[in-house]
């Protein structure tokens, strides 16, 4: 894959995962998902990995409450069709949906721990026109303030 899987949270998202299942949620993160394995921060009952700045945590526990109905967490994947060819390869089930527009495409699964998560197509910056940074005050298209509203403040 050319361009790294991204996690798509704000901060930190922590699952928790029963024991024996390290080396499986390990081969999933880090080899299928290419997530980044935190080293310093994984430990005993600790697994960790990283995405563009946010931290995946998996806490390994007897009695792990695992979510297998909810939704847990979005990875985003550079080739969802890539993925999923390697996912039915290894026999790991899972489920195509889409969102509310036709690029919205996801595949819904279980985690070796259990979890359900989804795997997000990403798309290539720039596809679907320029994502904006930030809201710019000043920007003309701006919904308050702005160049239209001092033109509509000079005509009053």
């Amino acid at each position: 894959m050319a361009r790294p899987s991204r996690i798509n949270a704000l901060e930190r998202i922590t699952l928790q995962a029963p024991p024996g299942t390290e080396e499986g949620l390990t081969w999933f993160y880090r080899d299928i998902l290419e997530l980044t394995p935190d080293s310093v921060v994984t430990g005993a009952g600790l697994l960790c990995f990283r995405s563009a700045g946010v931290e995946l945590r998996i806490e390994i526990r007897p009695h792990a409450r695992v979510e297998r109905l909810r939704r847990r967490a979005v990875i985003a994947v550079p080739s969802l069709p890539a993925v999923a060819a390697v996912l039915a390869k290894q026999g790991i089930a899972f489920h195509p949906t889409r969102g509310l527009c036709w690029s919205d495409q996801r595949l819904a699964l279980l985690d070796p721990g259990g979890n359900r998560i989804e795997l997000k197509q990403q798309w290539p910056e720039g596809l679907f026109g320029a994502a904006p940074s930030r809201w710019n005050p000043a920007d003309s298209n701006a919904p308050f303030g702005g160049k239209r509203a001092e033109k509509s403040q000079k005509s009053r």
